[in-house]
């Protein structure tokens, strides 16, 4: 599906095709689960995992309350499937149920799908949702793709009038390397915002 966001550096939105699992909020991104065909040469079997699902269901076999992203709940990635779980609970119980398919499938969590690297940054002050950050972050800096970020803590110091907001994120690979083509720094706003990275 399309968006009209983009990242050609001038403020501009670009349209682009984005993944369906860009639709997942980025504080939720890291419950999503992987389900993979056991057989690496063959994609996930997405009826058999719909199947299953629904069968567990119409049999009641839930946990009390789950919690799945609503515009994408299930998205295929390059013959894999993504289940947009958004709690520990419900990626919890997805890769419980999965364990049973057969033939077999294995279970991935999100951040080690996409072998996403930990990093961390101040925000000068309390930010917007996720997605407008990372909207925000596309549309000033040119070729940054934020589609697959993971947001994983957030957390403030400073007086309350004067706070700032630390932020711990989940990259990807392409991303880290154009912002340390950059000094470890991204145009924000009216000023530019330090990627930390773990040696």
């Amino acid at each position: 599906m399309s968006f009209d966001e983009g990242g050609d550096g001038d403020g501009i939105p670009k349209s682009r095709s984005r993944p369906m699992f860009a639709n997942h909020i980025p504080e939720f991104r890291r419950y999503g689960v992987f389900v993979i065909n056991a057989d690496s040469k063959k994609p996930a079997d997405s009826n058999l995992i719909m199947e299953t699902l629904c069968k567990l269901i119409e049999n009641h076999d839930l946990p009390n309350k789950l919690q799945f992203n609503q515009i994408a709940p299930v998205a295929e990635v390059n013959g894999n499937v993504l289940i947009g779980c958004e709690d520990e609970d419900t990626a919890e119980w997805i890769t419980r149920c999965m364990g049973d398919l057969r033939p077999p499938h294995s279970t991935v969590p999100y951040i080690e799908f996409f072998g996403l690297i930990r990093c961390t940054l101040v925000m000068p002050e309390p930010t917007e949702t996720g997605s407008g950050l990372f909207s925000t972050l596309e549309n000033q800096n040119r070729g940054l793709v934020t589609d697959k970020w993971a947001i994983t803590g957030r957390s403030f110091e400073g007086a309350e009038d004067n706070r700032s907001e630390i932020m711990e994120l989940y990259i990807d690979a392409e991303s880290k390397k154009l912002i340390e083509r950059q000094s470890s720094t991204l145009l924000y706003a009216y000023t530019t915002i330090r990627f930390r990275f773990e040696s």
